[in-house]
């Protein structure tokens, strides 16, 4: 039995048979040429889950050289591998398959590991945040937000209140009143889907325009003027008073008690 040494070279084997009385001795050379060995498993171990924007370490077992590895992630779409085996997650979809070969030597030859798959996870966004709170009887509000991450689009639910709501535009109920709304950021290739925390919208009054005095600007003394006005958008009285000036308001009929004065 021949024992081979190394895995590189030449092993010359020489065989001598001896003479006996009828026979002289006689012998042959056979050069036998060495091969490297395979190296045992080699094997990858780690999170078998990785979180877009995060890193995974890996390591090798096994291997016979205790050579270098150097490390693979062929051709992946959610991560890179650097030469330490840290596992960079560049998307939250896709796939990360990572391989790892040891080196040989003079004795061994390279030995590659099975395929390790990394499954991409996708990441938490950011808080999301309703930023449009206050509206005003009577006007649209267009709801804004703030936060998230990624690039899914935005949508708005009404929780509950009197309000009307069509897309990101909100339409009020009745004055002093609230109306509870919730945004949403749907997932993309990266993040999952996130949504605020129910946010109350409070309705304000709103202030009314056009309120005009339409009587006349003069009178006689001795015959009360009626005061009238229009305009003003809500269903309250009008109330009358004299704010400079001699003039007598009882109502709406003002009155003076001589001539060549003015009040407002």
């Amino acid at each position: 039995m021949v024992t081979m040494l190394v895995g590189t070279g030449t092993c010359s084997i020489a065989a001598t048979k001896a003479a006996d009385d009828d026979y002289y001795a006689t012998s042959a050379n056979v050069d036998i040429a060495a091969s490297k060995a395979a190296q045992s498993t080699l094997t990858i171990s780690g999170s078998a889950n990785g979180t877009y924007g995060t890193t995974v370490t890996l390591s090798t077992s096994g291997g016979s050289t205790a050579g270098t590895v150097t490390w693979s992630h062929g051709a992946s779409t959610a991560c890179t591998v650097d030469s330490s085996g840290a596992v960079s997650m560049t998307s939250g979809t896709g796939t990360c398959t990572v391989t790892a070969t040891m080196a040989g030597n003079a004795n061994y030859l390279a030995v590659t590991s099975s395929s390790f798959t990394v499954t991409p996870v996708k990441a938490t966004q950011a808080v999301l945040t309703v930023t449009s709170t206050n509206a005003t009887y009577g006007e649209d509000l267009t709801l804004t937000a703030s936060g998230g991450s990624g690039t899914g689009a935005l949508t708005w639910t009404k929780v509950s209140g009197t309000c009307t709501l069509s897309g990101a535009t909100l339409t009020p109920g009745g004055a002093n009143t609230s109306c509870v709304v919730r945004v949403t950021r749907a997932t993309d290739s990266n993040y999952a889907v996130r949504s605020s925390v129910d946010t109350s919208v409070s309705t304000a009054k709103a202030s009314q325009s056009g309120l005009s005095i339409t009587s006349s600007s003069s009178f006689t003394t001795g015959s009360p003027l009626t005061l009238t006005a229009s305009g003003g958008q809500s269903s309250g009285s009008v109330t009358w008073s004299v704010t400079a000036g001699t003039c007598t308001l009882s109502g709406t009929q003002l009155s003076a008690n001589r001539g060549g004065i003015s009040c407002t």
